[in-house]
């Protein structure tokens, strides 16, 4: 065995090892991820801590709690903003949204149901959660909406909870929206309670096994699901696994939107027809 494989070999059990101590505290699956990409995000933050070896890295977590959120925070790549990805938002917007806002609710009692897979620090959800108060605006007999907002990272929800924004979060919406949905605080913007009343934050783990949805939904199935870059840090297995769990929370004729770089598994592709293949949208049959 060469120096190089029985480097990595080492690497892959002490990496294993750490994240099979953060399942049994945390009950975080971090195994998922693509080995590379999280030996990068690890030997990142061994170098700001001036550590030597994964293996003290496991024992730094173990003594110092926030440490494993920090970790959890790192391997979810959390940056986001409002509206990211304008042309998707605009299609949720002219085209997705108006049709489900009229047609759904005459088929439920509750409602639409829109769920925010991997939420981070909670503009996507906001920024459906506005898309459905403009056209409410506009059609004031449409059915109301109730997103759910998921994320594995809790510092992230707290984040999200509270819903206040560095302007540079904002650069992507429209200046009219801004003015109307965020009270101006100082350098910060905040989101008004309007738009938060659309939105429940939750805590969930898409990898695990034993949930379809998240728990504050009480079960149900959704019109929508956005689950937007996370795939393309996950190892393909799993990546196959959330598609097909987010497929069956999926109402029939429900869309699915992924980010920009994330293709459907080809076990999942019977279940989802393509609406636009450069926009990642698709539709259960």
């Amino acid at each position: 065995m060469s120096k190089t494989t029985s480097l990595h070999a080492a690497l892959d059990f002490s990496l294993d090892a750490l994240f099979e101590w953060v399942r049994q505290t945390r009950q975080v699956d971090l195994c998922s991820y693509d080995s590379d990409f999280a030996l990068r995000q690890i030997c990142q933050r061994l170098e700001e801590l001036s550590l030597g070896a994964l293996s003290d890295y496991l024992s730094f977590l173990k003594n110092d709690p926030n440490e494993v959120e920090r970790l959890i925070t790192r391997m979810g790549v959390g940056y986001t903003r409002f509206f990211r990805n304008a042309l998707v938002f605009e299609t949720l917007r002219c085209r997705i949204l108006p049709s489900l806002l009229q047609e759904r609710p005459l088929l439920k009692r509750d409602g639409l149901r829109l769920w925010s897979a991997g939420c981070a620090t909670g503009e996507e959800p906001y920024s459906l959660a506005i898309l459905i108060l403009e056209l409410m605006r506009c059609d004031p007999s449409l059915s109301p909406a109730r997103i759910f907002a998921t994320d594995i990272d809790e510092t992230m929800l707290e984040h999200a909870r509270r819903g206040v924004y560095s302007p540079s979060r904002l650069a992507s919406t429209h200046l009219a929206w801004v003015e109307r949905y965020f009270l101006a605080e100082e350098r910060e913007f905040r989101v008004r309670e309007e738009v938060k009343s659309l939105v429940d934050f939750s805590s969930e783990d898409l990898a695990r096994k034993s949930t379809l949805a998240p728990a504050a939904s009480i079960f149900g199935e959704f019109e929508l699901i956005l689950c937007r870059n996370i795939l393309i840090y996950l190892k393909p297995a799993q990546q196959t696994k959330i598609i097909q769990k987010l497929s069956r929370a999926l109402a029939p004729g429900g869309y699915l939107v992924l980010g920009r770089t994330e293709e459907i598994p080809e076990p999942v592709l019977p279940l989802l027809h393509v609406i636009s293949p450069d926009l990642r949208i698709y539709r259960r049959t």
